[in-house]
């Protein structure tokens, strides 16, 4: 994804239910709803516009960052109170 928007999806570690994470954005069949951005992207992540510029570039109605590696590092980290 970093080198050519062409590859959205970076190899990663092997994630939940024995599915190969990715880091890089999922596509979405339908635009999310103003209410469903926060469930499904995380803006505050190094990739982020990255992962945006790829999507636009591929024409995606919209996408997801469920399922990438970096979703569930940062979910995984402990956010204080």
């Amino acid at each position: 994804m970093h080198d050519n928007d062409a590859d959205v999806n970076e190899q990663g570690e092997e994630g939940e239910e024995g599915e190969e994470a990715l880091i890089g954005p999922t596509e979405l069949e339908e635009t999310l709803l103003p209410h469903e951005i926060a469930e499904h992207r995380h803006g505050d992540c190094m990739y982020y516009n990255e992962c945006l510029t790829a999507a636009a570039h591929l024409h995606w109605e919209s996408f997801s960052c469920h399922g990438c590696l970096q979703w569930l590092r940062d979910e995984g980290e402990d956010k204080g109170p």
